[in-house]
């Protein structure tokens, strides 16, 4: 039987964080970006996400098995826009609806900040999550950017989102 449970990251998750990360990086991902990329992803890389933003993780029976990062902007000035920068969910706990809990809990967290929007970046070909958040009412902008990964350039899209 399923035990979720939400609470904020602790130091020694750390590990089994990175483990959701890869996992889910490798999943989502697949036919997105290159293989061999995916295949060489180390729990390291995924460090300085976890450190450097707000983090919430999703447990069952105390398994981490989703986790959600947030914060202020990175890249706006306006101190009352927040940022999604990553919703990670193991492949076999997807569509039982905990991404939307982790995502309405962040949205709270960025409320009780102060933030009254939020935005997020999502690759313009990872169909699966454009089309989760636009179930959680995030209306895609004008704005794209990409990233490089193997020296090959991936589109990125952006949501934004009224929280109040």
């Amino acid at each position: 039987m399923n035990n979720f449970k939400i609470r904020n990251i602790a130091d020694k998750d750390k590990e089994e964080i990175a483990d959701v990360y890869i996992s889910s990086w490798k999943s989502a991902y697949k036919n997105i970006l290159p293989n061999d990329y995916l295949n060489s992803l180390k729990k390291e890389d995924f460090d300085k996400e976890i450190d450097t933003v707000k983090n919430l993780v999703i447990e069952d029976n105390g398994k981490i098995i989703g986790i959600i990062n947030f914060d202020k902007a990175r890249d706006s000035d306006d101190k009352y826009t927040g940022e999604i920068v990553a919703v990670y969910i193991l492949e076999e706990y997807r569509r039982l609806g905990l991404g939307e809990i982790l995502f309405e809990s962040a949205s709270l967290s960025l409320i009780k900040m102060g933030m009254n929007k939020v935005y997020l970046w999502v690759l313009k070909e990872n169909k699966s999550a454009r089309k989760f958040y636009e179930k959680m009412n995030m209306q895609i902008s004008n704005e794209t950017k990409s990233i490089e990964i193997q020296n090959k350039s991936f589109p990125l899209v952006k949501y934004e989102k009224e929280l109040m």
